[in-house]
């Protein structure tokens, strides 16, 4: 009966610590209540307002598709043929995720994912992963960005700062009043 007990310990104290692994010292509780809120978001939202931004150079398309509390952005990148989804969760009008998604240019089924958890404007814990095809053989002298194609200058680093460049773009847009006026509407019908 004390084996049993014992081993049932090791187990409950395994899978206990595989999760605080996971988040490092983050606080699980804020992470796991995040979570929970951009599913709800996810499950309930309706479109509400659609509208192209106007790129920094010809490199970059953006469109830009704003719900309740949450906006999406589909970015274009047409020099190095990359593609990001973005999506910006926020919560009393404060920021509280991002989620970036990069789709693999050689397969459709394939993504490289970043997830940002913010408070009070500050990022407390970053998630990076990307999903592989499990039956491809994968050489260990190249780096997986190559393998599958993603774009190697989409760091860490550099993905932070485009994402808040652009939610600034968007917040300054929605303020002025682009998106209420229906130009961004507009400019979609034309296309």
């Amino acid at each position: 009966m004390c084996r049993i007990v014992f081993i049932l310990l090791l187990i409950n104290s395994n899978l206990f610590s595989q999760s605080f692994n996971r988040y490092g010292h983050a606080d699980t509780s804020k992470i796991f209540a995040i979570n929970k809120y951009q599913s709800h978001i996810d499950s309930s939202t309706n479109k509400k307002e659609e509208m192209k931004l106007v790129p920094d150079s010809m490199e970059v398309q953006i469109i830009c598709k704003m719900f309740g509390e949450k906006i999406e952005t589909i970015n274009w990148f047409k020099n190095s043929r990359s593609f990001l989804k973005i999506a910006f969760y926020l919560k009393d009008g404060d920021l509280v995720f991002v989620s970036v998604r990069e789709q693999s240019p050689l397969y459709n089924e394939l993504y490289r994912f970043a997830g940002f958890y913010l408070e009070n404007d500050t990022i407390f814990y970053s998630d990076y992963y990307s999903t592989r095809r499990s039956c491809m053989a994968i050489p260990f002298s190249n780096p997986v960005s190559e393998i599958y194609g993603y774009n190697p200058d989409f760091t860490g680093e550099s993905l932070i700062t485009y994402v808040k460049q652009l939610f600034y773009r968007i917040k300054t847009a929605a303020n002025i009043g682009i998106a209420n006026s229906g130009a961004g509407r507009k400019n979609n019908e034309q296309q």
